[in-house]
């Protein structure tokens, strides 16, 4: 297998010979697993073939394709060691039962690990055409997948993705050749995306996951566990103080602070011997956070944590009581976690300053340590070295305490720049935000999302915190710049979503536009069922963006509908038809309706089969055997004399002569708003404004009473304002549900009337949307009974200048 990539046996741990190849019984390669003492084997559920029953009792041939001479062993599913995926996506590890002994020097070398960004791993699989086995190089990316269960392995690369044969696998570190995980699936975008940004990324399960989803896998792990057992939580009380679990879960939830030198990412907090809430809190989170303590199960404590109070999966790599600890003992802590070595010098220490640490650790009672300010020291170097640092303190006047907080303030000048920098991405991201607005973007339907106006205020309450020339602004200014990446991103992926709806939106749209136009040879009563299916099509249309299956569907409906006409209609056609060719119809979708009943082809419903015609009366003087064409002419004849045609002209009514208004007398002496109100619109305030109260007439100006923003509903054009240099205002008209209706005259076309329409209220975001949306729709039509739009222009508020 080795030989295969130019690898020797020698180099991997123990030659490799843990390394197992999975067969059917048939032959066929099912993947690979990992040998675990003498008669265990590790891998993923999913490799043994599902049977039928609860726990697989198919049997598989197991290979150690590293140990020469080795024969295939039968085995089965191990007692109690069977977790497939569940609903949430965790889980999917098993244990094999040998059917003969293996000599127990050919075991894994299973490690506790932290799978840290970066780490180089490798691993080996079976793929088709390559059973004799195959290596893959990669680095850990992060936690990925179901409740952040999984690590992401990012290719070294682009042929170094696993794929079908590699479940099982083990993952071994390259530095220490110890097994940190097992591989368990892939990723890959879309064909459509450009091969040169197409994204392929494997995942692996860690250690500590596998040895929460099987305890009885602990026995052959090696390395201490990540969280010493005093701080523990048995999960089996609520959270009590609520904002102090919602505060450490978003500290943990955050990514590393990265890029940002003089600057450490430290959180210092204080827990009184008497806050048994707060300790508590932070016992639960550390315990959440642990891969091996809160990565599988039936997860009671998760489902019923209030908001905000879980955090990721494997966002704690070390949590450590310092109490009566000395400075070394700390150090040797985290150099076993890491399994950090160093040439020459062997002391704990040494071995934390010959490595970068890049861990999140959490130190309990830091104030309690033999030597505190020789702890805190050393703090300093683990956070100098890469560290994520939780320090907790117990007594908030401690001298270890003043010296954590003067040794991690960061300069003044290095969190100005931070802020300025912070400050231009804000401007970024708000610019891209207003170009999915400007683009008929609806906002986020999250009640928590932040967009850019909340990011301008936030900057500004950063500007001016208590805490700016301390270390805790630090936690702060990462948080705020998560937001303004996610604000950023979202944009950026509203725009690009749009962009790819773009072309299948349209042609759904000049489809209904085709079809609408059909709605005028209808009957009423035809078109009061048709009309309820148009208004659900055009509103998911103009949703932005589109759900595009559903509007495709809501298009399909009323196409289909405008086919079919009304119940008890005939067509003349033979066979009940309409004498057409059968056609298919214009849709896009599943097709055409095949409920009992419709035609296959048009969609249309059959007509009953006729009648047999009734026995001609007696005496009729129809004889059976007349010819069809002689009983027409007969038809004909009797039509005929109902009928007396008379010189043309004699007999008609003559309608009297109506004269029509002059346009000009439609204009308002005195136009008043609609007294029903209208939405204030003043950056998303929902109040309603201008509308009569207590018996009072309607307001046209005012002031909001919630946010007190001006208000103005009278007409903004007048008289002889000439809209665009193009049209003079003659006056104002009407009004609808949202806009002033204006008769102008077009001065480059002698005059000829036209209609203007223009907003009530300028400050309803939400009605300018529709309006811009109602442009676009009517720009598409043309039809006699539908208005035409023949340009569209923007004017000078003349009250605040706005356009």
């Amino acid at each position: 297998m080795g030989a295969e990539m130019g690898i020797t046996a020698d180099a991997t741990s123990n030659g490799g010979t843990w390394r197992v190849r999975i067969r059917s019984s048939a032959g066929d390669v099912l993947g690979a697993g990992i040998l675990l003492g003498s008669e265990t084997v590790l891998t993923c559920a999913h490799v043994i073939p599902d049977d039928g029953l609860p726990v697989p009792a198919t049997e598989v041939l197991v290979e150690l394709v590293e140990v020469h001479e080795a024969r295939p062993v039968p085995a089965r599913v191990a007692d109690g060691c069977w977790v497939p995926q569940r609903s949430d996506g965790c889980g999917d590890v098993a244990l094999l039962r040998l059917g003969r002994p293996q000599p127990a020097e050919h075991a894994a070398p299973l490690y506790r690990l932290p799978p840290v960004l970066g780490r180089p791993v490798w691993m080996g699989g079976f793929p088709k055409g390559l059973d004799n086995g195959h290596y893959l190089r990669a680095k850990t990316a992060g936690r990925v997948g179901p409740r952040a269960e999984w690590v992401g392995l990012d290719p070294k690369s682009p042929r170094d993705v696993v794929r079908k044969g590699f479940s099982g696998a083990g993952v071994e570190d390259e530095a220490t050749r110890y097994v940190i995980g097992m591989v368990v699936s892939r990723y890959d975008d879309p064909v459509d995306v450009p091969s040169a940004e197409r994204l392929s990324v494997s995942y692996m399960i860690p250690v500590e996951t596998i040895v929460r989803h099987l305890p009885v896998v602990h026995r052959w792990v090696r390395g201490d566990p990540g969280v010493d057992r005093p701080l523990v939580s048995p999960l089996t009380t609520g959270v009590q103080d609520i904002g102090f679990a919602q505060r450490l879960a978003v500290w943990l939830r955050r990514e590393p602070l990265t890029g940002r030198p003089g600057i450490t990412d430290v959180e210092t907090v204080v827990i009184e011997d008497d806050d048994h809430a707060r300790y508590e809190a932070l016992s639960r989170a550390i315990t959440l956070a642990d891969r091996e303590l809160s990565g599988g199960g039936p997860d009671e404590a998760v489902s019923a944590a209030p908001h905000g109070t879980v955090p990721p999966l494997g966002s704690v790599d070390l949590a450590i009581d310092v109490t009566k600890r000395t400075d070394t003992e700390v150090a040797l802590r985290v150099a076993d976690r890491m399994d950090l070595r160093s040439p020459g010098d062997t002391s704990p220490l040494s071995r934390v300053r010959a490595n970068a640490v890049p861990l999140t650790i959490v130190a309990v009672g830091v104030d309690r340590a033999r030597d505190p300010e020789a702890l805190v020291g050393f703090m300093k170097l683990l956070a100098d070295r890469g560290s994520r640092l939780l320090l907790v303190f117990r007594d908030p006047h401690s001298s270890g305490l003043r010296l954590a907080e003067r040794l991690f303030r960061p300069e003044a000048a290095r969190i100005d720049a931070w802020l300025d920098e912070l400050a231009g991405r804000v401007a970024l991201a708000a610019d891209r935000e207003h170009e999915t607005a400007e683009r008929g973007a609806r906002r986020s339907s999250l009640s928590d999302a932040e967009d850019a106006t909340a990011l301008r205020i936030n900057l500004t309450r950063l500007r001016s915190d208590p805490e700016l020339r301390s270390h805790r602004i630090v936690a702060k200014l990462a948080a705020f710049e998560h937001s303004v990446r996610t604000v950023a991103e979202r944009a950026e992926e509203t725009l690009r979503v749009i962009d790819a709806q773009q072309p299948a939106v349209q042609e759904l749209k000049w489809q209904l536009v085709s079809y609408t136009a059909m709605l005028g040879t209808k009957a009423e009563s035809e078109r009061a069922e048709l009309i309820p299916l148009h208004r659900a099509a055009v509103r998911l249309l103009a949703e932005v963006p589109c759900d595009l299956p559903e509007a495709r569907r809501a298009v399909d409906r009323f196409v289909a509908a405008v086919h079919t006409p009304p119940e008890g209609s005939r067509h003349d056609g033979p066979d009940g038809w309409d004498g057409l060719r059968p056609h298919r119809l214009p849709r896009r979708g599943p097709g055409p309706d095949q409920r009992p009943g419709f035609c296959s082809e048009c969609g249309r419903r059959p007509l009953p089969a006729a009648p047999d015609p009734a026995p001609p009366p007696a005496g009729t003087g129809v004889l059976a055997s007349e010819s069809t064409a002689t009983t027409a002419r007969a038809r004909r004849r009797d039509v005929a004399r109902k009928f007396t045609v008379r010189p043309a002209g004699e007999g008609l009514l003559d309608l009297p002569r109506v004269e029509l208004p002059s346009l000009r007398d439609l204009v308002m002496d005195d136009p008043h708003p609609p007294s029903r109100g209208q939405t204030c619109g003043w950056e998303g305030c929902d109040e309603i404004v201008g509308a009569p109260y207590a018996g009072q007439s309607a307001l046209s100006r005012g002031y909001c009473p919630r946010c007190r923003h001006p208000f103005d509903f009278t007409p903004r054009l007048s008289p002889g304002d000439l809209l665009g240099d193009q049209y003079r205002v003659i006056g104002c008209v009407g009004y609808g549900g949202l806009g002033w209706v204006y008769l102008a005259e077009d001065t480059q076309l002698d005059d000829q009337p036209v209609a203007i329409k223009g907003l009530i209220n300028n400050e309803d975001e939400a009605a300018l949307r529709t309006a811009v949306e109602e442009r676009r729709y009517l720009t598409m039509l043309d039809h006699p009974g539908i208005v035409r739009i023949i340009n569209y222009v923007t004017q000078p508020d003349p009250a605040t200048t706005a356009r």
